[in-house]
């Protein structure tokens, strides 16, 4: 059973979904020109144009009196050229709004002039959609080959849209189909197999091909392949046709020159079109030889292509990249033909299998071959592989000087795509700027690359910790009243420069001070690297010692004496105490002594006191007979002295009427200060009664006068 299907019907049934036209001028078409004469078109904002998005239709409009005069082609920017009409048209005129469409269904050789509406061109309007930048300068280009008719182009336009017909493949330059059948050309799997029919080939016919062919042969040629299947399904595409008739085709085996010929597909004729025509020859025996014949349907000469449905088997060779950085390596794919791959190139990890690794030191060409699935052709297939320059390390400063201890910045580099190490090699780097760390004194190297393609060679950042001075923690630094520091022996500034400041004001060096507040040292060291201490400076208060008023004690009684609170207490004369380091000693006396105290504060501060201790011989009061008091602090109370009393139960004192301004059990503690209820009393003579016990537990009484003077 015959099969033609023409694809475009289902591409006709999509809806573009983008579409944008370009219209362009047009002049004289000079009569029976020598050249072409073409009109440009300027295109922008289009890209690279391919069966996804690439050009769909192009409308001319030409007015001349015998048009079958004009050969009209498209010119791409790329140079690729498609006949829009060959001398058609007869004696008509005129191209009226005439419309070259990839999904016309009119040949424009069946039409009659004038020509309007939509048509299908001479030649195949996709090929141009080959992934070329479809922006720039595409050109309509007319020539006129006879004399006596004239005419011009007077407009004309390009129409680009989306989901266009496939475009055809690349043709990968087998032989030619051979003269005869005995020559035919072994193609393999028809691989993107292309050609084109000519009167260079004649007839080579007997009567069992007449009588197996679909059509009549006119410029037969042949080509062989082994089947791969039951069916083999083929696209095929007429490219261009100088009489628009197309070609012809015959699958058969059986002799060559004679003998009995089975056909297995019979197709005539295939025009040029908008779409490939599905071909298929069925009944096949996979690996049996069979033979194509193609034909020039009514002699055309034709350009054309073929290609298996699905495409595969195909050798082809991949790479995950087509340029590397130096050192880097790419992987190479191969796929299709028969599975056995054989490799050759600089750096290749292996000449073997389906995938490889190069690690090419200069740009570098690969090649892998295989033996197509038909099972004749060795296949080898080249992609090229460059190498790209380093770019230079980044910029960076000089060597970077901290002293230890400060805080560092991040370090700095010129470049783009930084990445930083800390090792000259290896390593994974990171975006994040280094900052170093400055504990420890010395040299410590960091490198950074930067990234344009590929990463340059790291450049070394020096980073040099430089030693501190160290002062030491701050002090505290405590003086007696009235004495003087030297704080400059505090530290050791030997081989540093230095100042000092007092409460933030600069100062001489505190050799020999007095005044309390912070003193503040700096140092600085040949490297520059600072420090600083401070030393609080405090003055003690005088120190205030106070032994007790003068008193008296009983012969052979053992009297304590006391002295102010303080770190330490020396006594004398010691010999007199029962301990002379005590702030309480006692001491047992036969005659009057005056005893010093000596006593340390904390801060090791001195100070002394005397006192008078009178020895008596009995018990007894010692009491005035008069007070002065008047607030000048000498005899202004008037109180009791106990001599060998071991208590007092009462000291009272009254006034000429017998009324008691003043009573204490405490009288050498606590006298009476000459004032009653907060009044200070009249000059005058007043009673007192005093009564306690001694030490051998004897009562004494004692009664008397004294006189208040003021």
């Amino acid at each position: 059973m015959r099969k033609f299907l023409l694809t475009s019907l289902i591409s006709a049934l999509i809806s573009p979904i983008w579409a944008q036209s370009f219209n362009g001028g047009g002049g004289v078409i000079p009569d029976n020109g020598s050249i072409q004469t073409c009109f440009p078109l300027s295109v922008n904002g289009i890209g690279n144009i391919s069966s996804s998005l690439g050009l769909s239709s192009v409308s001319i409009n030409i007015s001349h009196t015998w048009i079958a005069q004009l050969e009209i082609y498209l010119r791409a920017p790329d140079g690729s050229t498609v006949p829009l009409s060959i001398q058609n048209g007869g004696s008509g005129n005129n191209y009226t709004a005439t419309c070259f469409s990839g999904t016309a269904n009119t040949a424009l050789e069946n039409g009659a002039a004038p020509f309007t509406g939509n048509y299908i061109p001479d030649g195949y309007l996709g090929i141009v959609n080959n992934g070329q930048n479809g922006d720039g300068t595409w050109n309509l280009c007319v020539k006129d080959i006879a004399t006596g008719d004239t005419g011009s182009v007077t407009g004309w336009s390009l129409n680009f849209t989306t989901g266009l017909p496939p475009a055809p493949p690349s043709c990968n330059g087998y032989m030619t189909p051979g003269n005869t059948c005995a020559d035919a050309t072994p193609v393999c799997s028809f691989y993107g197999f292309c050609s084109a029919t000519s009167t260079s080939y004649t007839a080579d016919t007997w009567p069992e091909l007449d009588t197996a062919f679909c059509g009549t042969v006119q410029n037969n040629a042949f080509v062989k392949f082994i089947a791969t299947g039951y069916e083999m399904n083929f696209n095929v595409w007429v490219t261009s046709s100088t009489q628009h008739d197309g070609i012809q085709l015959l699958f058969f085996d059986g002799g060559c020159g004679a003998g009995p010929v089975t056909s297995y597909g019979c197709y005539s004729p295939i025009r040029p079109g908008a779409s490939p025509s599905l071909v298929s020859a069925t009944g096949l025996t996979t690996g049996n030889t069979y033979y194509l014949m193609i034909d020039g349907f009514a002699g055309d000469e034709c350009n054309y292509m073929i290609e298996p449905v699905p495409a595969t088997g195909g050798l082809a060779i991949s790479a995950d990249t087509t340029a590397v950085c130096p050192g880097n390596s790419v992987h190479l794919t191969a796929s299709g033909g028969n599975g056995i791959y054989s490799w050759t190139g600089p750096g290749l990890n292996s000449n073997t299998g389906s995938m490889v690794t190069a690690t090419p030191i200069n740009a570098a060409s690969y090649y892998v071959s295989s033996i197509d699935p038909g099972g004749m052709c060795p296949v080898t297939k080249q992609v090229n592989i460059q190498v790209l320059a380093l770019p230079a390390p980044p910029t960076v400063t000089d060597t970077v000087k901290y002293c230890r201890g400060v805080a560092a910045s991040a370090l700095m580099a010129y470049g783009n795509n930084l990445l930083w190490y800390n090792s000259a090699t290896g390593g994974v780097g990171f975006q994040q700027a280094i900052i170093p760390t400055t504990p420890g004194n010395g040299l410590t190297s960091y490198y950074v690359s930067q990234t344009i393609g590929c990463e340059s060679p790291r450049a070394v950042i020096n980073v040099l910790i430089k030693e501190t001075p160290s002062l030491g923690t701050d002090k505290q630094v405590v003086i007696c009243n009235g004495k003087a520091a030297n704080l400059t022996s505090e530290f050791d500034t030997r081989g540093l420069s230095f100042s000092w400041s007092f409460n933030h004001a600069v100062t001489p060096q505190p050799s020999n001070v007095s005044i309390g507040g912070t003193y503040s040292l700096e140092v600085i060291n040949r490297d520059g690297c600072a420090d600083t201490a401070h030393v609080y400076l405090i003055i003690q208060p005088p120190v205030f010692v106070f032994a007790g008023n003068d008193t008296i004690a009983v012969k052979g009684i053992p009297h304590q004496l006391h002295s102010t609170a303080a770190a330490t207490y020396t006594w004398s004369p010691a010999w007199l105490l029962n301990d002379p380091h005590t702030r309480f000693p006692v001491a047992t006396l036969a005659q009057d002594q005056q005893f010093i105290v000596n006593i340390t504060d904390e801060a090791g501060c001195t100070g002394s006191d005397s006192i008078m201790v009178k020895v008596i011989k009995g018990t007894t009061y010692y009491i005035p007979t008069a007070f002065t008091p008047n607030g000048d602090g000498l005899n202004d109370v008037f109180y009791a002295v106990p001599a060998g009393i071991a208590r007092t139960l009462f000291f009272r004192i009254m006034d000429r009427y017998g009324k008691k301004v003043f009573e204490t059990d405490d009288p050498f503690n606590k006298g009476w200060n000459g004032t009653f209820m907060g009044l200070v009393q009249s000059s005058g003579g007043y009673v007192w009664v005093i009564k306690g016990v001694d030490v051998n537990g004897r009562t004494i009484e004692m009664k008397g006068t004294v006189l208040l003077i003021k």
